[in-house]
């Protein structure tokens, strides 16, 4: 193969890379607008913590665990019996999350609620959800 051929070659997976990477970023950009939506039209309470958890506990909506995003629709990492729940779509996770916190959350700070029932066992979480940038 000639040096042409080789070159163009490399020219053209480097466009290839360019346009999956803009579709997969675009992608991205839309699932977040829509959970954010979401969130916001269900009237969660502290929308901007909640989205930072659905971005924490999916690992940006990426997770290829078993356990969320990509095979069982689950933003927030619910168990039940130790098991990871499945949802039917993105939408049912965040409605289940909203029926989760109008029967636990009864006010105060947010954060300090999610330490004292436990939400996650990483102590860092917190400052995970803090430390995540998006815009609301």
């Amino acid at each position: 193969m000639s040096n042409l051929n080789i070159n163009l070659m490399k020219k053209m997976l480097l466009l290839f890379g360019i346009v999956i990477m803009s579709i997969r970023a675009n992608a991205y950009e839309l699932l977040l607008q829509d959970v954010r939506n979401y969130i916001k039209e269900l009237n969660i309470l502290h929308p901007d913590i909640v989205i930072k958890q659905a971005v924490q506990e999916s690992g940006w909506y990426e997770s290829h665990e078993s356990i969320r995003c990509n095979t069982k629709n689950n933003l927030f990492g619910f168990k039940r019996n130790h098991e990871y729940v499945s949802y039917e779509n993105w939408n049912a996770s965040v409605l289940a999350y909203s029926v989760w916190q109008n029967k636990n959350y009864t006010g105060g700070d947010y954060y300090e609620f999610l330490i004292r029932i436990g939400y996650a066992s990483d102590p860092e979480y917190i400052s995970k959800l803090k430390s995540i940038r998006v815009n609301m």
